[in-house]
């Protein structure tokens, strides 16, 4: 689970859009490969399915 700056002036969806950028970049994802749906991601994350909503 990560857990987000609630002082990073970001938004959600942004820091949540470079931690899943890293999630690709760090994990051994094949071209083709399906990401995590986005209650997965959510769990992930921590957050609720509306910020990794895609």
């Amino acid at each position: 689970m990560y857990n987000f700056d609630r002082s990073n002036k970001k938004p959600l969806g942004d820091q949540i859009e470079d931690r899943l950028m890293q999630y690709i970049l760090n994990e051994p994802v094949n071209v083709g490969q399906r990401l995590p749906n986005e209650f997965e991601l959510a769990g992930m994350f921590g957050v609720g399915r509306e910020p990794v909503h895609m």
